[in-house]
């Protein structure tokens, strides 16, 4: 992910892991692969 000051934060690649906040991440790539989402 990557987070710029006044700008919108955008993700380089949606199969990493993401730290939301310190200790808790999210996978994008894995949950859309799960729910069987075209997106995947």
């Amino acid at each position: 992910m990557i987070a710029t000051k006044d700008e919108n934060w955008q993700i380089a690649n949606w199969h990493q892991n993401i730290e939301v906040i310190e200790g808790i991440s999210f996978n994008i790539g894995q949950y859309l692969q799960e729910g069987e989402s075209p997106y995947a």
